[in-house]
């Protein structure tokens, strides 16, 4: 999700040297970031790669774009019931999307279940 945020910001600001740096983040995450029993990311690593928290969680919330244009009211009422809270829209070439969120709230095991 940081690389991702890094790479809109390089993008938006013009600061397209900052790619580079989102792609080691990246890197690092998947070599040292996954709980390689579950496939979910740790909690939280050190600088040395070593987990500081063994619970693995999946990520912190749930991001999705709803169709505005052209329009998909049957995606906006079910993301809206399932408790998704609209955080925003971007338009595009000939459309426009709502951006919504959602927390996760259920931690998942360190390992799977007998």
């Amino acid at each position: 999700e940081w690389a991702s945020l890094l790479v809109d910001f390089a993008e938006k600001s013009g600061q397209k040297d900052l790619v580079v740096f989102a792609r080691k983040l990246y890197a690092s995450a998947i070599a040292n970031g996954l709980n390689r029993a579950t496939g979910l990311a740790y909690a939280a690593v050190s600088r040395q790669a070593l987990p500081l928290d063994l619970a693995s969680r999946s990520w912190p919330r749930i991001t999705l774009e709803v169709n505005v244009q052209p329009p998909n009211p049957g995606s906006m009422l079910f993301h809206e019931r399932m408790n998704f809270q609209r955080v925003g829209s971007r338009v595009y070439d000939g459309g426009e999307v709502a951006m919504f969120e959602r927390q996760v709230t259920r931690e998942c095991p360190t390992s799977p279940s007998p």
